[in-house]
């Protein structure tokens, strides 16, 4: 099913938006969705970086207990 724009009428596409470049729901449209593709890859970046935040405490802490392990042990 072939969807219009409701500002101007002409057809959209497959992302939902319009494919007339003159209109201003069209300019709303690619704000939004640069603003969304934005957030979505800054999120990603906090979460890898998280990521590797967790890993290097999981390998400091492995660290300092093998350190303490052999401290023990001699």
């Amino acid at each position: 099913m072939k969807k219009y724009c409701i500002a101007c009428g002409s057809s959209l596409d497959v992302d939902g938006i319009c494919s007339n470049e003159n209109c201003k729901r069209r300019t709303l449209q690619l704000a939004a969705k640069t603003a969304k593709t934005l957030a979505t890859s800054k999120d990603e970046t906090n979460q890898t970086a998280r990521l590797a935040t967790r890993s290097t405490l999981k390998a400091d802490a492995l660290g300092a207990a093998k350190a303490k392990a052999r401290a023990l042990s001699l």
